[in-house]
């Protein structure tokens, strides 16, 4: 037990009481929409926080609707320490798949749930309340301090662009949205949209294709609705299916997030290789498209396509197929990349369309992020995990993202421990309270480290 658990659990139930706030927003990022930057809901998650931020005694400075900071200033310089998380959440999916209303905090057997607990409202919620556990036992910051959050992190990252034109980077800083113990690697990533023109059609007609989940996920369910006007033309396997003319077919598998594509069961797989085996019924583009995935995109580190990468500090590349959908005129289909820091979009960009001969629509781009071992901001948040966990700060690599991307000096830290599913962006999504209190000790000892110590960090290195 660390000085820090008793003040944890005098705060614990107004930390929850305020978790549930936030929670039942539902600040799904909207960029579309003339009321703010992301949407009402965003904008009402950014007001929540402010008032949670001024009621701990926090300063408010607000970013015209893209980010806000609850901020700590001990002195007139602009340097600081900076937090960085996000008040947007992904939508919650199948309704049905939870067992538990997903905009509600709920608590069963020591179990946090509710959409935003783990990614990233319960985590950066923490950070308020450890600055509080701090000031009240009489740490004296000798650093400025922000706590930033951003409304479009699950999307575009137009908030910390928008940040960052008018804010100077800070001296370091992290992200609590990640893993512990600590990750000094984030994947580059890059996802491009690929395209076939439906020239003719074929017996069967396709008229959607469906999947879950939504967002950067692999798809456990995929559906097809198709029609055929001339049953009778087909083999006896594919007109049982048929009814009035009409046909659904479905496949399923396992989902995971698409920087773990080798955790997943693509259900696009399956499509693939059933439609593949009726391939003379189904128009020549959607045929086109499943033999793309088939031959190229079904290895998930890459070797089919020429794009497999092994780096000593990042690991192995990955790609993965999602996003499959049917338009009026058109096939599309999404493959995304992760890859070390030794690579570059454009290169990647050339490899993949040289081996598919057609052009790649680039959807997004993030940079790598890797920061050495040897770095003064890898030492000081090992030692508070070290003196918290009582056991080595191995430092890790993950294909997702977290807004570390955006800072010169900073990394992701927690507040996931390995071994445990929070399953972020899927159903049920939830957090250990166990894990919740052992994350708020460890973050209330790195940010005494690194705010409250004498500490230089003109060392710090990001390549």
């Amino acid at each position: 037990m660390s000085q820090y658990t008793k003040k944890i659990h005098e705060y614990f139930d107004m930390y929850l009481q305020d978790l549930q706030t936030l929670i039942a927003i539902q600040s799904i990022s909207k960029e579309d929409t003339a009321f703010k930057p992301f949407g009402k809901e965003v904008a009402d998650c950014f007001n929540a926080f402010s008032k949670i931020a001024k009621r701990l005694g926090f300063q408010i400075e607000e970013d015209d609707g893209y980010a806000i900071s609850a901020n700590v200033q001990v002195n007139n310089d602009t340097s600081y320490i900076g937090i960085l998380g996000h008040l947007d959440v992904v939508s919650e999916g199948n309704i049905g798949k939870w067992n538990y209303p997903p905009f509600m905090l709920s608590i069963d057997n020591g179990i946090l749930y509710g959409r935003g607990v783990n990614d990233d409202k319960g985590p950066l919620l923490a950070q308020l309340y450890c600055i509080k556990i701090l000031k009240d036992l009489g740490y004296p910051f000798l650093q400025n301090v922000k706590v930033i959050a951003g409304g479009a992190e699950e999307t575009t990252w137009h908030c910390m662009d928008h940040y960052f034109k008018t804010h100077k980077q800070p001296i370091v800083g992290y992200s609590p949205d990640g893993n512990f113990p600590l990750v000094n690697g984030e994947k580059g990533i890059v996802t491009f949209q690929i395209d076939e023109t439906i020239k003719s059609d074929g017996l069967i007609q396709v008229n959607s294709i469906k999947s879950s989940p939504i967002g950067y996920a692999i798809p456990d369910y995929v559906e097809i609705i198709c029609k055929c006007n001339s049953i009778e033309l087909l083999d006896a396997d594919l007109a049982s299916y048929f009814t009035n003319q009409e046909a659904t077919f479905v496949f399923t598998g396992k989902s995971a997030l698409t920087r773990n594509p080798q955790k997943a069961d693509n259900a696009l797989f399956k499509m693939t290789d059933f439609i593949l085996s009726k391939e003379r019924f189904f128009d020549d583009a959607f045929v086109k498209c499943c033999k793309e995935i088939s031959n190229y995109f079904m290895d998930p580190y890459g070797r089919d396509c020429h794009f497999y990468h092994e780096d000593p500090d990042m690991g192995k590349s990955t790609i993965a197929v999602f996003d499959f959908v049917k338009y009026q005129d058109s096939y599309s289909y999404k493959i995304d990349l992760r890859f070390d820091q030794n690579h570059d979009v454009n290169y990647i960009q050339q490899q993949i369309e040289l081996v598919l001969n057609k052009h790649l629509k680039v959807c997004r781009t993030k940079r790598a992020l890797f920061v050495d071992r040897k770095d003064p901001l890898i030492q000081i948040l090992s030692r508070a995990y070290e003196k918290i966990c009582h056991e080595k700060a191995e430092c890790i690599c993950k294909g997702g993202a977290s807004y570390a991307r955006v800072l010169d000096k900073g990394i992701a830290f927690g507040a996931t421990f390995d071994g445990y599913d929070t399953r972020p962006h899927k159903e049920n999504e939830n957090m250990r309270i166990s894990d919740l209190i052992k994350a708020m000790e460890i973050y209330c000892e790195a940010i005494r480290l690194l705010a409250c110590e004498p500490v230089n960090f003109s060392t710090s290195i990001r390549k």
